[in-house]
């Protein structure tokens, strides 16, 4: 029977090595709030096809090691600024508004490789990114 990658450890998909993240929160009044929050992973591991064969008219990949190439690694700044209205008072209801950016240097961060089959050559790989721009978002908050 035939073994995945000839028996030998490979990387899971999910094998993401180093994960980094901080916020930054600035208070300059009562009403108030901005913040930032910086994240930072390895890429995940992908299998990368190394080559074709023509199978009954048909063009494959070929396709050696599991796991052993990674995406680009993943990056983003998000920022955020929160008003409360009137934060001093102790009311039964209150509100507040948040106004965000995600990815606020609109980085193309790629999440999964997909490849053509390129008859005169091997496979192509190109990426799909997701959110590849900046994201403005308006939320407002109520609790009662």
């Amino acid at each position: 029977a035939e073994r995945v990658n000839n028996g030998t450890r490979y990387p899971a998909n999910c094998d993401k090595p180093h994960n980094f993240n901080a916020v930054a929160v600035y208070r300059p009044s009562l009403r108030f709030s901005l913040s930032l929050n910086f994240t930072y992973s390895t890429g995940r591991p992908v299998t990368q096809p190394y080559g074709r064969a023509l199978i009954n008219g048909v063009f494959v990949p070929i396709y050696v090691n599991r796991n052993q190439e990674r995406i680009p690694d993943y990056h983003r700044l998000d920022f955020s600024m929160n008003f409360d209205p009137d934060p001093a008072k102790v009311k039964r209801f209150q509100s507040s508004w948040i106004f965000a950016l995600y990815n606020v240097y609109g980085r193309r961060n790629a999440y999964s490789v997909f490849y053509r089959l390129n008859p005169l050559a091997n496979a192509d790989g190109y990426k799909l990114a997701i959110f590849g721009t900046v994201f403005p978002s308006l939320t407002y908050n109520f609790k009662f």
